[in-house]
């Protein structure tokens, strides 16, 4: 009756249906899956990424207790015209520079009174690292169960594929 009703419904109705199983009853290869590497796997590398900017930033506060230098120059010119004699020049000789001046220097910064922020800053980050790394971890241990998790299913696959022709030869 089934068949019967399995052929109408494929519009083929009058027709003698037969299974066909093809390769469905021939055991799955016995190998093993390849090896996983939970590292490689893209939420892992991101949370990788994240512990690694978290490191970086820990690295950049390493160095704020360094000195900053800093070059600073300056230029500066007049031109009025004016001769030391008391005269002026006439037409556009007070647009030229004639007198040039120039300065230069460097100032050295250091963070003195910021050690105990910086160091506060240090610890903050230093936590952040670690709960990304504890993150991280959880990535990777969660990955690994779902790759055994499917080997196990896997495994249960094969075995009701290695009892399936027993069950037909049974069922006929």
């Amino acid at each position: 009756m089934s068949r019967a009703t399995l052929a109408a419904i494929l519009g083929i109705a009058g027709s003698a249906l037969e299974a066909d199983p093809g390769t469905l009853l021939q055991q799955p290869p016995a190998g093993d899956l390849p090896a996983f590497a939970a590292a490689s796997h893209p939420a892992a590398a991101v949370e990788q990424a994240r512990v690694d900017e978290l490191r970086a930033q820990g690295h950049v506060l390493d160095r704020s207790y360094y000195p900053k230098f800093n070059f600073q120059s300056a230029l500066s010119g007049r031109g009025s015209g004016a001769n030391l004699d008391g005269t002026v020049a006439s037409g556009a000789h007070g647009l030229g520079l004639q007198r040039s001046n120039w300065a230069a220097g460097l100032t050295v910064t250091f963070p003195l009174l910021d050690f105990a922020a910086i160091h506060a800053r240090k610890r903050i980050e230093a936590g952040n690292e670690r709960a990304e790394q504890a993150r991280y971890d959880q990535t990777i241990q969660d990955l690994t169960g779902e790759v055994e998790r499917a080997r196990a299913t896997l495994e249960g696959a094969r075995q009701v594929g290695e009892n399936t022709p027993i069950e037909l030869k049974a069922a006929r």
